[in-house]
């Protein structure tokens, strides 16, 4: 005879077991026959629906055992890729090096690794970092089977390996000059098994996701050179079908002037086709860095925003998010005006016009029939770099002036139109010298 909970339906058995942990939800689901084909479905979507790997041979294979498996296959629709920095892979090799594992406790701790893959962990390392074809053909072969038999994968995700202990933040120190070369050529890897898969992918992410909103907010960025998207000619024509579905693409590009004097080709010639490739994108989120060696320099951020401004085209654009960007008014209007049909959502944080033509720009979101426009750390030179004049707002409560404005027209309590907040935005701005000069 069956018991009360077991008579119930599967959807209110979901909502009873939806704050449940892993161990109360698996003995709840070992009371009977029945409670575990109700929650099957559901418990699936819960623990299975997302897939953690790296690109050590181990973990590819633990990765292709579980897409082996037709009902959890079935389930996945997230993986995310965990690739090494220099310090990470530093720490792998040193421990791999004493062989002991657990390692002794003067490691810190990488908490995406299991012990027994650190060699294959730095193995893989050295796969990627040569550049050679024959090298990478593994990694991309495993990698690509086990996307081809995720049925239902829709966002690839690329993010750092972690670690904790006593080193600095990754993004807060000085690394050595290839330790985002190490990023560039996994980005370039897992590319290339997307490719091959056949997947038809809907998100490629590189930021963690609780980042993704947050603009400014970049420490968690997998920042990657210009080189990782310079394809090989194959690749370049199959990425058209492959983003064909493509709707959320984050990207986050990073500049070492050294680098660049050797390549084929001008850098900003790489980035443009890469996105044109996706026909059908809906969300677009860009972040453009400069290297440690000229932080301050304009040149490369202004080249290829300029690159995107007039190349980039995409006729369902609905939410475009920048920060770091260094434009031209000129070219900025021409990226408003193409896109004024669709887009909805526009987030600007720490970008730069050298003209200082932020009024003519504010003036021309009239025509995007915007939702939400949110603005931050928005600047223009005085006569250099430093120092500059930064926008700032006051505040409706005791006019405070703050650098950055929301304006919505989503919110129940809004009752202007997006025109009207404009017109105010506009009206209110107040450019302060930065850093402010002494009395």
């Amino acid at each position: 005879m069956l018991s009360p909970i077991e008579q119930l339906p599967a959807e209110l058995v979901d909502l009873i077991t939806a704050d449940f942990d892993l161990p109360e939800y698996q003995h709840f689901r070992l009371a009977s026959r029945q409670t575990h084909h109700v929650t099957r479905p559901s418990f699936y979507r819960c623990y299975f629906a997302r897939r953690t790997t790296t690109l050590a041979a181990s973990s590819l294979d633990r990765l292709l055992a579980a897409s082996a498996c037709r009902h959890v296959a079935h389930h996945v629709s997230s993986l995310y890729i965990r690739i090494p920095t220099r310090t990470t892979i530093s720490i792998l090799r040193d421990i791999s090096r004493v062989g002991i594992y657990p390692p002794p406790k003067r490691f810190p701790t990488i908490t995406d690794v299991r012990w027994g893959d650190c060699s294959h962990e730095v193995v893989a390392f050295d796969q990627v970092m040569s550049g050679e074809t024959n090298d990478t053909n593994g990694i991309i072969d495993q990698l690509s089977r086990a996307m081809r038999r995720f049925s239902n994968l829709k966002a690839v995700h690329i993010f750092y390996i972690r670690h904790t202990g006593s080193y600095r933040d990754f993004m807060s120190s000085d690394p050595p000059a290839d330790s985002f070369k190490i990023t560039s050529l996994s980005f370039k890897t897992i590319v290339a098994a997307v490719v091959k898969s056949g997947v038809h992918i809907e998100q490629l992410n590189t930021n963690e996701p609780s980042e993704i909103n947050k603009a400014s907010k970049a420490g968690k960025s997998v920042f990657i050179l210009p080189l990782a998207l310079d394809l090989p000619a194959d690749q370049f024509r199959a990425l058209g079908p492959a983003f064909s579905s493509l709707r959320v693409l984050v990207l986050s590009l990073r500049f070492d002037p050294p680098v660049y004097r050797r390549d084929r080709q001008p850098y900003q010639d790489y980035f443009s086709p890469f996105i044109n490739c996706a026909t059908a994108l809906e969300e677009l989120r860009l972040s453009i860095q400069n290297g440690f060696i000229n932080p301050k320099s304009t040149t490369n951020k202004q080249v290829v925003t300029q690159s995107v401004a007039r190349s980039v085209r995409l006729p369902r654009l609905k939410l475009f998010a920048v920060r770091h960007a260094v434009c031209l008014s000129a070219d900025m209007l021409i990226f408003i005006k193409a896109h004024a049909s669709s887009l909805r959502h526009l987030n600007m944080h720490d970008c730069c016009l050298p003209d200082g033509g932020w009024t003519t720009v504010l003036e021309s979101f009239r025509e995007l029939g915007l939702e939400y426009l949110r603005l931050s750390n928005l600047k223009y030179p005085l006569g250099d770099v430093v120092p500059h004049f930064v926008l700032r707002w006051p505040t409706s409560r005791d006019g405070t002036l703050k650098r950055h404005i929301v304006l919505d027209v989503r919110r129940k309590s809004e009752r202007r139109s997006m025109d009207e907040m404009l017109t105010d935005c506009t009206s209110r701005m107040h450019p302060t010298m930065y850093p402010p000069t002494p009395p």
